[in-house]
Formats: structure tokens, C-alpha cells, sequence
């Protein structure tokens, strides 16, 4: 790994600081309690769009361990505290709408009126394409990336967007892999699971 994916490693750590120092110095000035705000959403939103400026985001394989710098990494490290704490962006599906309005700040294509399970989890927060009127299920999982080994015993990263169609029901428990497609008006069962370019619905709707 190149020494600025090193470097990338530590983003979660000093998000969580400037998080905590945020709540240490409430304690003294209330009002700065009010940085929260930016601290825990606005902060990482910004140091994304600038990295994807300087390293943009792009689909397709590439080597991850060689010393080349991943932009997948780096862009991966800045959303990690969402994974690690859960509860900072499940408060956002308090307010109806405000968690699509979120994955846009972030760079997805999300349509109107798509319901979020609270419990959803997204790991590519910049690689999700969906329709209107999409509802998604309760503990389903969205991954725009996939790391395996090659025949050589390296690490292939392979990076695609997850694109959903209109109407499109998302079953209980269902795990949706990178390039995956769901054609409009699908109805996916419970615990489906998706890997790598699958598609559904395709038979009776075009691609």
C-alpha cells in the first residue's frame, strides 16, 4: 500500500476527535456544541469532494496491495466511522427524505420518495443509482466493491455501482453486490443475494 493509503488509514481516528474535542468543549461553551453539525457530517461530505478532485472514483479492477494509491481506499476511510458507529447516520432517517438527500451530498443518483430501513447498510455511499419509489427492507446491505485474489495471489479490487430501478421492492436481509442491476418494478424475496454484475428482473423487462 502507498504510504498515502498509510496516511488514509488514520482519517477515521481524527474524524472521531474532532468529534469528541467538539463535546469537550461544550462542556464549556454550549454553543460550540453546535459544530456537531459539521463535525460528524459536513467534515467528512468536504474532505470526500475534494479527494474525489485529486484522486477521483472510478469503476473497474485495478491491483489494491500494489503501491499505487487506491482512490477507492481513501474514499472508503472517510466514511469508515458511518460503519464503526452506526447511530451517527441512522439519526438522519428521523427527518423523511433527509437520507436520500444525503447519499446525493455524497454523489449517488437516488430518485424520490425511496424508503430506507433504518438498519440499511451501505458501505459506497458515492456508487448507488436508484429509481423512484423504491423500498428497501430491513437489514439489506448495498457493497460497490468487492476485494478478492488472483490466480497470482494478489488482491484484485473491483468497483461498480449499484443501479436499481423504479418500484423495486428490496426483501428483508438482502445483500446487493457491486455492479449488481434490478430492472424497474422488481420484487426481490428476503435474503436475496446478488454478487458481483448479477442482474434480476431483465427477463420480462429490457435492459
Amino acid at each position: 500500500m502507498s504510504l498515502l493509503g498509510r496516511m488514509m488509514s488514520l482519517y477515521s481516528f481524527l474524524h472521531a476527535s474532532l468529534i469528541v474535542a467538539n463535546l469537550v468543549a461544550g462542556i464549556y461553551c454550549p454553543w460550540v456544541l453546535l459544530g456537531l453539525i459539521f463535525s460528524i457530517w459536513l467534515f467528512p461530505l468536504i474532505c470526500w469532494h475534494i479527494h474525489q478532485v485529486m484522486w477521483p472514483l472510478q469503476s473497474g479492477l485495478s491491483f489494491f496491495a500494489r503501491p499505487k494509491y487506491s482512490p477507492w481506499w481513501g474514499s472508503y476511510q472517510i466514511q469508515h466511522l458511518f460503519l464503526v458507529i452506526p447511530a451517527l447516520e441512522r439519526v438522519l432517517h428521523l427527518l423523511p427524505g433527509l437520507f436520500s438527500v444525503w447519499l446525493r451530498a455524497w454523489g449517488s443518483d437516488i430518485g424520490k420518495q425511496v424508503f430506507w430501513a433504518p438498519n440499511t447498510l451501505i458501505l459506497d455511499r458515492s456508487l448507488l443509482k436508484f429509481g423512484d419509489g423504491v423500498i428497501i427492507g430491513h437489514r439489506c446491505s448495498f457493497s460497490s466493491h468487492v476485494i478478492s485474489l488472483s490466480k497470482t495471489g494478489e488482491l484484485i479490487l473491483f468497483v461498480r455501482p449499484v443501479e436499481i430501478g423504479s418500484g423495486t421492492f428490496i426483501g428483508a436481509g438482502s445483500d446487493i453486490g457491486p455492479g449488481t442491476k434490478v430492472a424497474p418494478n422488481t420484487r426481490l424475496l428476503p435474503e436475496s443475494k446478488f454478487y458481483p454484475n448479477q442482474k434480476a428482473g431483465f427477463d420480462t423487462v429490457p435492459p
